[in-house]
């Protein structure tokens, strides 16, 4: 699978170490923990699986790999975090498989749960409902309001969950107060 004439693997390469890079630095800078301070790396690394996902229809299982471990560099800052957002993870993907069971087959596939199932442990529980809202309301909305209303044509579905990850990562505690 070639994205935008062969970078992919180098792309994604770049994206692991510079996001890992700049989370680890921002830690040790602030010496605390929020979760907006992955949203930039995060951010490059969801556009990018965004873009992958619209192309292939499929979410590279090393970008879950990298959400993955930009929540571990979370915990090793917070240790107290751990189950939490191990449950986070769990719950997200839980949630992801749902829709999956009612929808036909091939709409949700493996990859939209296992990016769910990172992002949870990196957002832990109120961050990750906010980001699966988001992105189930953007993306019925999409399937709602697209041209082609045929139930059996496909969609990816990887751009709203990366934007609703993003979402989660940046006002997930902001808006879980407002409700």
């Amino acid at each position: 699978m070639r994205l935008f004439g062969g970078i992919a693997k180098r792309g994604l390469a770049a994206v692991f170490v510079c996001g890992l890079a700049a989370d680890t630095a921002l830690l040790m800078y602030c010496g605390t923990c929020d979760s907006r301070l992955a949203a930039l790396p995060a951010g490059f690394l969801l556009v990018w699986v965004s873009l992958y996902d619209r192309r292939y229809f499929v979410i590279p299982p090393a970008a879950c790999l990298i959400i993955a471990a930009m929540g571990a560099v979370r915990i090793l800052w917070e240790p107290n975090l751990f189950w939490m957002n191990l449950s986070a993870g769990v719950l997200a993907g839980a949630l992801m498989i749902l829709p999956g069971l009612l929808l036909p087959a091939g709409s949700l596939g493996g990859g939209d749960i296992k990016l769910a199932a990172a992002a949870g442990f990196l957002l832990g529980v109120k961050s990750i409902l906010i980001a699966l809202l988001t992105a189930a309301l953007l993306g019925g909305l999409y399937f709602l309001l697209r041209a082609d209303r045929s139930r059996k044509a496909a969609f990816a579905f990887g751009p709203y969950l990366a934007l609703g990850i993003w979402i989660g990562l940046l006002f997930g505690g902001d808006i879980w107060r407002l409700l």
